[in-house]
């Protein structure tokens, strides 16, 4: 009897896995949904003859056409939610945002940062904003534009013929190489000018600060790259350079000690890389749960 059932279930439920004992059986598994559709006839069916014996009668195929009227899949709208602490690139306690639905019950409201924006919950947080003394960001996305600046490797191209001493226009060029505009003015250079050329000085990093929008301070890593007037004569590349953790400029100082700190911040752990078209994809393992993705 139990093989019988088991055949029974079998064929009545393909493509599913299951686990008979010690043994698992293992098909294609396909998850069961819920769904509601209404449909409609194109071809509504005409009367039917009384006294027939309507068993043995057989509809023709165009009265098996159907219409779909209305569908379940329909787009969520955003959900109000009241902030109770800070969320980057989000408010401050007390803010009243619309988020995605997953994103407000998987990051905010299961992990207590926000709860419903119901009127109840609005009464009890209205003296929120009042009680705490917020360090309010520049614009949404201040924060992340300061961690992207930190964790990216930055050149600056000097001469290898002529005397130079680098100026914050020089960062600024070198920020525009890799599609970066930044004011000159908001650019701060070490207090030790750095004069060349010096082959000394040839894939070396040095500290430089740049102010987002006149309040955060993002730290940045340059590195200095030597140039001649022909390609010919220029300096070997190094592959991948920016992988790579290189001697500061001025070692021994507060500088080197946050270029050391920065270093860290970005250890890339271990890589896998992906070839896609003409571009490749560098996957870095950061920590158990993150990774960063580069494009070359």
């Amino acid at each position: 009897m139990f093989c019988k059932s088991v055949g029974k279930i079998l064929n009545n439920c393909k493509r599913s896995t299951f686990i008979l004992g010690k043994n698992i059986l293992y098909e294609p598994c396909l998850v069961q949904t819920r769904s509601h559709v209404v449909l409609r006839r194109k071809h509504p069916v005409p009367p039917l003859e009384a006294h027939r014996d309507y068993r043995q009668l057989r509809l023709e195929d165009k009265y098996f056409i159907y219409e779909i009227v209305e569908e379940d899949k329909k787009e969520f709208d955003s959900l109000k939610v009241l902030l109770i602490k800070p969320v980057e690139e989000l408010g401050l306690p007390g803010d009243i945002v619309d988020v995605e639905p997953d994103r407000a019950r998987d990051d905010l409201l299961l992990t207590g940062l926000a709860v419903y924006a119901s009127p109840e919950n609005i009464e009890k947080y209205r003296r929120l904003k009042d009680e705490h003394d917020y360090d309010v960001p520049s614009s949404q996305y201040a924060y992340k534009t300061v961690r992207f600046l930190e964790s990216t490797v930055h050149t600056v191209y000097m001469s290898l013929e002529n005397p130079w001493t680098i100026e914050p226009w020089h960062i600024k060029a070198g920020l525009r190489r890799g599609g970066i505009s930044v004011p000159e003015n908001s650019i701060t250079l070490p207090s030790t000018p750095i004069v060349g050329p010096d082959l000394n000085l040839e894939g070396k990093e040095f500290l430089s600060k740049v102010k987002v929008n006149n309040k955060e301070e993002a730290r940045l890593r340059v590195r200095i790259r030597h140039v001649a007037t022909l390609e010919a004569n220029n300096l070997p590349l190094i592959e991948k350079y920016w992988l790579k953790i290189v001697e500061p400029v001025f070692p021994g100082t507060e500088e080197a000690e946050i270029l050391a700190e920065l270093n860290r911040g970005s250890k890339r752990g271990k890589r896998m890389s992906v070839t896609k078209g003409k571009k490749c994809m560098y996957i870095y393992k950061v920590d158990k749960m993150r990774y960063q993705i580069y494009f070359r």
